[in-house]
């Protein structure tokens, strides 16, 4: 499989550090179904909607008020048709 990288860019009005800040509360803005910890490096959590998705990340590059970078070493995507684990052993790159 060839790779596919998937690249989206957001800008706001706010500091570098507010968002920083925002990404790492990942209840404020992804999901209240959420175990563990998304503040520092090596930190691990868990997403779960039962029958929709799961996945586990770990933080494994942290650059405070820079760049947070989200390695998935579990998924299940049940809205996915062909590959449900998809996102697993890929990173989620925040900067």
């Amino acid at each position: 499989m060839k790779n596919k990288n998937y690249t989206a860019t957001v800008w706001v009005a706010k500091s570098a550090k507010e968002v920083f800040n925002a990404i790492n509360d990942v209840t404020k803005w992804w999901s209240k179904d959420f175990k563990g910890n998304s503040a520092k490096l090596n930190d691990e959590f868990i997403i779960n909607h039962p029958n929709q998705h799961y996945s586990t990340q770990k933080l494994v590059e942290v650059i405070p008020d820079k760049k947070v970078v989200w390695f998935v070493t579990e998924s299940k995507l049940d809205w996915l048709k062909r590959n449900k684990e998809e996102w697993t052993n890929t990173k989620m790159i925040l900067t």
